[in-house]
């Protein structure tokens, strides 16, 4: 969880702190996306509210 930002961009920089540098970042359904990274990728997604976002990581095992 971390406060609510003004745009989607500056969400993108924080879970890029997370998982390190995202190359693109592509809309795959109404609030998940796909973040291709340096190495592979993976699916988040973000639940934006009033006062915080809260985001979740899809991997597979």
């Amino acid at each position: 969880m971390m406060k609510k930002n003004v745009t989607l961009d500056e969400d993108f920089k924080i879970i890029e702190r997370i998982v390190g540098t995202i190359k693109e970042y592509k809309p795959f359904s109404n609030n998940v996306y796909y973040l291709k990274l340096e190495q592979g990728g993976i699916f988040v997604v973000i639940n934006r509210y009033e006062k915080f976002t809260i985001f979740k990581f899809l991997v597979n095992s």
